[in-house]
């Protein structure tokens, strides 16, 4: 998730919503802890737009959510935190597309993967790392 309310806050991005914060009005806020360790409750951001006698306003909580995407999509993306699931790569190259995206190890989790048919590099890297233990093949 991320935090849209300001330019400088856009860059810290959640980990996960820890728990719902109750107001005393008995309203629900989400509390989220951000990569950089701050946690804090997230209240809604009211935007009002006037145009002559048109008047409209949007009320909504300013996080954005993570979304799954195939790794054709992500080809180019660096991105901050990436969880894959390698277990469907049918050619070469997937998951090294897939695994790359990463900007650093600790921003990667591997879900699973089936090292059969993958690239001796991928398996190198995976094994360097301490992440083959997570092969659904065993080799």
């Amino acid at each position: 998730m991320l935090d849209n309310r300001t330019e400088q806050s856009r860059r810290y991005r959640a980990t996960q919503i820890l728990q719902i914060h109750t107001t005393s009005s008995h309203k629900e806020w989400p509390v989220v802890r951000f990569r950089n360790g701050i946690e804090k409750v997230i209240t809604p951001e009211c935007l009002e737009i006037q145009t002559g006698s048109n008047y409209a306003s949007r009320t909504q909580i300013p996080l954005t959510a993570a979304w799954a995407m195939t790794i054709h999509k992500s080809q180019g993306m660096t991105l901050d935190a990436v969880e894959v699931d390698l277990e469907g790569c049918f050619e070469p190259g997937h998951a090294y597309v897939a695994l790359s995206r990463a900007r650093e190890l600790q921003g990667l989790k591997v879900l699973s993967f089936i090292s059969q048919g993958m690239d001796l590099e991928v398996k190198r890297f995976l094994r360097e790392n301490e992440l083959e233990y997570r092969d659904r093949m065993g080799s």
